[in-house]
């Protein structure tokens, strides 16, 4: 670990070959991650992760880890803030849509969820079908309590970058 930063220890340690977002498994974050940190991710690269990670104001058990990841790239000097700010407005937003309360234990149940390692891609398939995604509700309240808990960092960049509901 070392100097590792923030955002290399999380992008690092999550498992992304072991969770999932709306089209499969998240292995492609990472890499994602690192070009939006650089400032060298262009608009398919958020487009990308936008919509893997939030879909019809629902998030995936990926979305609070992006969402986190994301966060970490806020603030890295190079990083295109504006459209950062973009895609955690549209998980935000999403998210206080479906209206829902606190829950009495947020904690992200990541452990009991993990997919197994890949296999091959029709293995995969069958994981798709008997997914029930029954922990929805916890991912959604997971990635608004990470963009609240980042409320600071987010004003810091003006009132008007980002719109709390």
């Amino acid at each position: 670990m070392g100097n590792d930063s923030r955002l290399e220890v999380l992008l690092r340690d999550t498992p992304w070959d072991r969770i999932v977002h709306w089209y499969g498994r998240a292995t492609e974050f990472p890499d994602q991650a690192r070009l939006v940190a650089s400032g060298q991710a262009d608009a398919a690269v958020f487009d990308q992760i936008s919509n893997s990670i939030e879909h019809q104001d629902g998030v995936m058990q990926a979305s609070p880890f992006m969402v986190a990841v994301l966060l970490e790239c806020l603030r890295e000097p190079n990083s295109d803030k504006p459209r950062i700010l973009a895609v955690l407005q549209q998980v935000y937003n999403a998210v206080v849509s479906c209206g829902r309360a606190p829950f009495d234990n947020p904690e992200l149940p990541l452990a009991d969820e993990l997919w197994p390692p890949f296999v091959d891609a029709d293995t995969d398939a069958g994981l798709w079908e008997e997914f029930q995604g029954e922990n929805f509700p916890y991912w959604q309240q997971h990635c608004c309590d990470e963009i609240k808990a980042a409320r600071t960092l987010i004003g810091s960049f003006g009132d008007e970058a980002f719109i709390w509901s």
